[in-house]
């Protein structure tokens, strides 16, 4: 997508407590990640959940070399330690990326969406410049909305809602034979 920054799922959060809750604790441990070069992209300190104290989230660049080391040194150093990734390997104790909050998947949605606005060359609307250019509107749409705004309004071609009332019209006709029983009864309400 134009204006948009091609996001790869390769970010590592880490969150942690230190040992020792002390002024300057989190500088100490940022310090870590320096003296490892690895690049940090997001920083945040919370009351923890888990005792008295806080605890720090830290999202690293995982295309640092020494992230590996980083982490086990901050490992060390910290009373409770957790790695959330969606794709970090090196450890058996990585727990994978999950929203908590709906407001969470505003963080990673822009990932996913960044592949909806190109089209592989075998595609078959590739060469259709019309479609190509519809299919970027609705995907800047969905790149640009965050949980809690109003939903925009979309106004729908003549042919866009024609194509949409024959599918619904023939998966009509297939839900007697094709649907579950829940789905069937769900539907006799609607």
């Amino acid at each position: 997508m134009e204006g948009h920054e091609s996001a790869e799922a390769k970010n590592v959060s880490i969150i942690f407590s230190p040992v020792q809750e002390e002024a300057g604790a989190l500088a100490k441990m940022l310090k870590v990640f320096e003296d490892h070069q690895v690049n940090l992209l997001h920083i945040e300190s919370r009351s923890s959940t888990r005792g008295p104290g806080y605890e720090f989230m830290v999202e690293c660049d995982s295309k640092c070399q020494n992230l590996s080391a980083a982490i086990e040194t901050v490992r060390e150093k910290s009373d409770y330690f957790n790695i959330i990734s969606r794709d970090y390997k090196d450890n058996e104790a990585t727990v994978p990326w999950f929203p908590r909050r709906i407001r969470d998947l505003d963080r990673f949605a822009n990932q996913i969406l960044s592949y909806g606005a190109e089209l592989d060359s075998d595609h078959p609307g590739f060469t259709d410049e019309t479609y190509r250019k519809r299919r970027k509107y609705f995907a800047d749409i969905a790149f640009n909305y965050k949980h809690g705004q109003p939903l925009p309004h979309v106004d729908y071609t003549e042919e866009e809602t024609n194509t949409w009332r024959e599918v619904f019209r023939n998966l009509t006709k297939l839900y007697p034979t094709h649907a579950c029983q829940g789905a069937t009864g769900v539907r006799s309400h609607v």
